[in-house]
């Protein structure tokens, strides 16, 4: 499932699809997932997802955060370039 999580977003789905995707797969319970508290380890042979996927699934999220405008409480306000166009003196 994480492997096809990363998948799909460096297949160029969105964060919004992607959930939309979750929460329609009757495999997905929210209560599968529990946040825990964990200690950081370097433990490359325990990695679900592999180095090329993981920088892939990287690359597009800085590219997007280039490209998009983004509120301080994670709402989308448009693309970046709009955004300026809009808001050059004439």
């Amino acid at each position: 499932m994480i492997r096809a999580i990363f998948r799909m977003y460096v297949d160029g789905h969105g964060l919004g699809t992607i959930a939309r995707t979750l929460n329609d797969d009757p495999w997905w319970d929210e209560g599968a997932v529990k946040q825990a508290e964990y200690d950081l380890i370097d433990a490359p042979h325990l990695r679900i997802v592999p180095p090329e996927l993981w920088d892939a699934a990287q690359a597009r999220y800085a590219a997007s955060a280039k490209t998009y405008l983004w509120d301080t409480k994670g709402h989308l306000l448009g693309d970046t370039q709009v955004w300026a166009a809009n808001r050059s003196p004439s």
